[in-house]
């Protein structure tokens, strides 16, 4: 499944593969997704026939979003083998004012990533508006304490200073 996704066409993926949910096996997710609000990207990842995949390639370009919250939702997937998410002119939304919530939220993405035992390979590659800093520090903790991993890959471009 391949597509360019705007606000309007994932509203319309979302309905359509929500109703056709049960005929649906994908086992690959090929996706891009741009210039679309962080709620029509949230609904996407929540949808049931994501269980199903085991590759997903997905590119998110010039929307806002919580990057932590979508790589946790990927890692969430029971069955993902394959994760290559590139993220390009993100605005991050970012919850850090509350600060037991930002705390916990970083925590889970690291000990999600140590303790996948279905994540094979791993490939980010991000170019930033905003500092990602505290997301990258806790993927590259949690692959570092992955044991099944065999291949991660990460490229991080920022365009304000760290």
């Amino acid at each position: 499944l391949t597509n360019t996704l705007n606000d309007q066409r994932v509203q319309i993926l979302t309905n359509t593969l929500t109703n056709n949910s049960q005929q649906n096996q994908c086992k690959i997710l090929e996706v891009i997704i741009e210039d679309t609000t962080d709620d029509s990207v949230y609904k996407l990842l929540k949808l049931p026939f994501l269980h199903n995949i085991q590759e997903c390639y997905c590119r998110l370009e010039r929307i806002s979003v919580d990057l932590c919250f979508v790589i946790l939702q990927l890692l969430n997937l029971p069955i993902i083998k394959v994760l290559h998410l590139s993220a390009k002119y993100l605005n991050l939304i970012d919850d850090s004012t509350n600060s037991i919530l930002h705390t916990d939220k970083y925590s889970e993405l690291e000990t999600c990533i140590a303790m996948n035992s279905t994540l094979l390979e791993m490939k980010l590659q991000c170019i930033f508006n905003d500092n990602p800093i505290i997301t990258i520090t806790s993927v590259i903790n949690g692959v570092t304490r992955n044991k099944t991993i065999t291949s991660f890959s990460l490229e991080v471009y920022c365009d304000s200073p760290p």
